[in-house]
């Protein structure tokens, strides 16, 4: 029972996303699409919505009692706390910056196929690829280390392995997707590397003389730079929070986190 309120609990945090992780692109990134996102409701000049001190200012004008209570706005239907809006700013200005700066390439028009991949040219929809996954890994890693240092084998977001392959496949006017495939090293190594490639370009596939990822699972044998890997899990991502969403970050974050904590509870409570 003690278990069960425990999962419950845990559920209820990662369903709200309330609490962000104090890392600087976790934060730029939520004020930049906050503020674009709400800035009618903000009642503040879009030329000033990456302008810190200015954000800063506005706040406590407009909400003279957000440092001491809870203020909110109403977007759509649904009532918006600042303060996490609030405390975000202040993290920032006390980090040193001044502008809202943006933390991985944003959405243009590069097409009209009315598909979200018109939103990225392929060059530009791989780099954020990269930028999200490797930020979010590195932080999640780090926040399961400092907050729950007991379950850092359980909730590891490379599933004890140490290489991720990360594939894709991006062409404007069709639906892209993301591959990943997770490798450990034979031999003991504690270092961890994430890959990345066009679909069918990836180093780890020509090595292997294979073209797709799911093939690896045929092979009696992997190598990487020729050492031996033993392939443990492939997986698709969803391309929307990795790429096309608001809040990138804390989607594919708390995603991870979903994930790991509903593979550990189903463990512990089936025991």
């Amino acid at each position: 029972m003690a278990m069960k309120q425990v999962e419950d609990h845990i559920y209820k945090f990662i369903k709200q996303q309330r609490i962000i992780p104090a890392y600087d692109e976790f934060i730029l990134e939520y004020v930049r699409d906050f503020c674009l996102h709400s800035n009618r409701e903000l009642h503040i000049d879009s030329s000033r919505l990456t302008d810190i001190p200015a954000l800063i200012n506005h706040m406590q004008r407009t909400y003279p009692h957000i440092a001491d209570m809870p203020c909110s706005i109403i977007h759509g239907h649904k009532e918006i706390r600042l303060n996490t809006l609030y405390d975000s700013l202040l993290f920032l200005q006390s980090r040193g910056y001044i502008g809202v700066t943006p933390v991985y390439p944003k959405r243009g028009h590069c097409a009209n196929s009315g598909l979200v991949s018109d939103w990225f040219s392929p060059k530009l929809a791989f780099e954020k690829l990269q930028i999200v996954t490797t930020t979010v890994f590195s932080v999640y890693t780090d926040f399961i280390s400092n907050n729950f240092p007991l379950l850092t084998s359980e909730l590891d977001c490379y599933y004890g392995t140490n290489l991720v392959a990360v594939e894709l496949e991006y062409i404007v006017g069709s639906m892209p997707s993301i591959t990943m495939c997770f490798l450990k090293n034979q031999l003991p190594d504690n270092t961890r590397h994430i890959i990345f490639s066009w679909k069918g370009q990836s180093p780890l596939l020509k090595e292997n003389g294979v073209d797709e990822y799911f093939k690896l699972w045929e092979l009696p044998s992997l190598t990487y730079q020729g050492q031996s890997y033993t392939l443990a899990r492939t997986q698709g991502c969803n391309t929307q929070k990795y790429l096309f969403d608001r809040y990138n970050f804390l989607s594919v974050f708390y995603d991870i986190l979903k994930d790991q904590m509903e593979t550990y509870f189903k463990s512990k409570l089936s025991t």
